[in-house]
């Protein structure tokens, strides 16, 4: 819900509100001051200190079994957060960024074919992990909700420190959208700079922020 639809809705009730006041004087009741309703404080999230949690999951080789205690290190990262996402599934560059890998890699392609070819990894995209893969990894914790979540991705190595500044506003801001100018102001940088405009790419491509001219966060933030 955009903001302006929200203000028309203020209105709206305010206008409701004060024609009920009218019909009850009017029928001598005496309404009286009502007060306004209190405003519950919205606790701002601060960005969190950097790498206060293990950012990028690895399937290990300790805990693995079978294809995917042959992995290679790249091949364990990029199934690590395929096994994260597990029930929806990543296209190529969000699973490349995560895992921190270029997708357009000739080895980053060489080690998809790899996990098809295991059977850790289903064809066709976005990128699935199989249930082969995820009874053969071991354990890979979720991805937390909330406030845990943005502690997560400020901690993780492909957010840098615009993303961060960037992110933590749009979640402060969640469920409303903000608009991308809001968010440039807020976080000292310039709307019209390639490295703000770079800095959303990175945030979109992750899947943590949606939108052009109005920004909003990903609804997991709002657990």
């Amino acid at each position: 819900m955009t903001a302006t639809i929200e203000n028309d809705m203020v209105t709206l009730i305010g206008v409701q509100i004060e024609n009920a006041r009218g019909y009850l004087s009017a029928n001598g009741v005496d309404v009286g001051q009502v007060p306004e309703a209190p405003v519950p404080p919205r606790t701002r999230i601060n960005p969190p200190e950097r790498a206060t949690l293990q950012p990028r999951p690895i399937v290990s080789r300790e805990t693995s079994t079978g294809a995917s205690a042959a992995l290679g290190k790249m091949e364990r990262a990029i199934l690590g957060v395929l096994l994260q996402h597990f029930d929806t599934g990543l296209d190529r560059g969000a699973a490349a960024l995560m895992a921190g890998y270029s997708a357009k890699s000739g080895s980053f392609a060489n080690a998809i074919s790899k996990l098809r070819t295991a059977g850790l990894l289903a064809a066709g995209d976005p990128l699935h992990a199989t249930e082969k893969a995820l009874k053969e990894a071991g354990h890979i914790p979720a991805l937390p909700t909330g406030a845990e979540l943005l502690a997560y991705w400020c901690a993780h190595k492909v957010v840098g420190k615009a993303e961060r500044a960037i992110l933590t506003e749009v979640v402060n801001a969640y469920p409303r959208h903000v608009k991308k100018t809001e968010v440039a102001d807020r976080t000292g940088y310039s709307a019209q700079s390639g490295s703000f405009a770079n800095s959303l790419w990175r945030l979109r491509t992750l899947g943590l922020i949606s939108g052009k001219t109005e920004l909003v966060a990903a609804d997991a933030f709002g657990r």
